[in-house]
């Protein structure tokens, strides 16, 4: 007798998201942090915090910088860069990512899943690249608390 198998097939777009994938990214997510924490003293945590703006004519996220910035502050971590991009840019992401590879962070600090990734899949494939490596990406919850 051959047992049934459940085969998860991702969301193409984070509408069709539901509650399900955005807790088994928040696990994933808290996982990669705690490794990282078990590695380094909180102080010494360094993120680069990266955004993107609203719309192209938007500019700035300043806002959400400001308090990607306080929660980070928060959470004791020492911000090396505050990175942007144009809506369906993601030239600064990589700029993130480069930091984290040459040494200078260890962590992304990004406002929500949508902001870091096009997709759902587009988010897991960052995380599997960010686990092996040792960095960590989080994104503050609505409550300020971690995760």
């Amino acid at each position: 007798m051959v047992a049934d198998s459940v085969v998860e097939v991702e969301p193409e777009s984070w509408s069709a998201c539901g509650p399900a994938e955005y807790a088994r990214l928040r696990e994933r997510r808290r996982d990669l942090y705690e490794r990282c924490l078990a590695q380094f003293d909180q102080a010494k945590v360094k993120v680069v915090l990266y955004a993107q703006a609203l719309n192209v004519a938007g500019g700035r996220p300043s806002l959400v910088l400001a308090e990607l910035r306080l929660w980070a502050g928060k959470q004791g971590f020492q911000v090396t860069d505050v990175l942007w991009d144009l809506p369906g840019d993601r030239a600064q992401r990589d700029v993130a990512l480069s930091r984290c590879r040459g040494g200078f962070a260890i962590g992304i600090v990004a406002p929500s899943p949508e902001q870091v990734a096009d997709t759902p899949d587009e988010c897991n494939a960052l995380l599997d690249y960010l686990a092996p490596r040792g960095f960590f990406l989080q994104h503050p919850p609505a409550n300020g608390g971690l995760l």
